[in-house]
């Protein structure tokens, strides 16, 4: 009898630090890329939203010719987040066009404990390549 109740102690513990993933990260994340101007002097501004919803992720980019969203999830250890892509929304992981950018499982980029951005896989522009404070978490 004893050891059916530490089992189902042990089993409760574990879904609730899986439910629990990283509550610290979760929340909307957003980025507002303004990478200058194009030939005809008009503002090239991407935004990126990010949304964490426990281990899933959904990043969506929109702005200066590009509209898109990717699936992603969210690995995380104490510190660090990882952002790593899964799929678009369409759950394919070829784009619009057809390419296949990113592979499933790989991380495009990651947070540290004070959000400094480290790109990886995606990097919005040259301009934007090294590490920052490029994020911001919304009010919730």
């Amino acid at each position: 009898m004893k050891i059916k109740r530490v089992i189902f102690i042990l089993g409760l513990f574990w879904i609730l630090i899986a439910c629990a993933s990283h509550p610290k990260w979760q929340g909307s994340y957003i980025y507002e890329a303004d990478l200058g101007k194009n030939v005809a002097e008009q503002a090239v501004i991407v935004e990126y939203v990010l949304e964490i919803d426990g281990s899933s992720c959904q990043l969506s980019i929109q702005g200066y010719q590009v509209f898109e969203t990717i699936l992603c999830d969210a690995r995380s250890n104490k510190k660090t987040l990882n952002i790593q892509f899964r799929s678009y929304e369409d759950g394919s992981v070829k784009n619009a066009y057809g390419i296949e950018i990113y592979k499933a499982g790989q991380r495009l980029f990651w947070f540290d404990d004070a959000l400094i951005t480290y790109w990886d896989a995606m990097v919005p522009d040259e301009s934007v390549a090294k590490p920052g404070k490029y994020f911001l978490k919304k009010a919730q």
